[in-house]
């Protein structure tokens, strides 16, 4: 990798494994999809992203969407991809993931309406943060301009 993915990933890491969970979800999305140009490590990007959704992380939530509908370190499950980036998108509380709505979308097509019910009261169970809840801006999929 190039000296400055590397030093990013290095800081991210130790970030992460302070128990900090903006650091986990971005960790786990760079290691799921391999963004930014960061090698896939699917495995680990899951269970980073896995640490990070228990704490309600919106980075988090779409690594974990992104990883069952892909099969990226999962095996591909609809009704968990749609859960998570329908969790993503109600803890984004920023506005800042441009496409979960998109890729709900996609992953509904594979279920039934009574699956979509059921899904959308567990995540309407989920807790909203804070608006000034902190963040880890992670390039492409997210909304950079709210960051300054």
């Amino acid at each position: 990798g190039s000296p400055d993915i590397d030093t990013g990933m290095h800081w991210l890491r130790q970030a992460a494994q302070q128990d900090y969970a903006p650091a986990e979800g971005a960790l786990g999305f760079l290691l799921v999809t391999g963004e930014q140009h960061v090698p896939k490590s699917r495995a680990e990007g899951v269970q980073w992203a896995e640490k990070a959704a228990a704490a309600h992380d919106a980075c988090g939530y779409y690594a974990l969407g992104y990883a069952y509908q892909m099969g990226n370190g999962e095996p591909v499950d609809p009704a968990k991809g749609w859960y998570n980036f329908a969790a993503a998108q109600r803890v984004d509380t920023k506005h800042e993931l441009k496409d979960a709505s998109d890729q709900m979308s996609l992953v509904a097509t594979k279920l039934s309406p009574p699956q979509l019910q059921n899904l959308q009261a567990e995540v309407a169970r989920i807790p909203v943060p804070t608006k000034n809840a902190a963040r880890v801006n992670m390039g492409s999929n997210f909304d950079s301009s709210s960051q300054k």
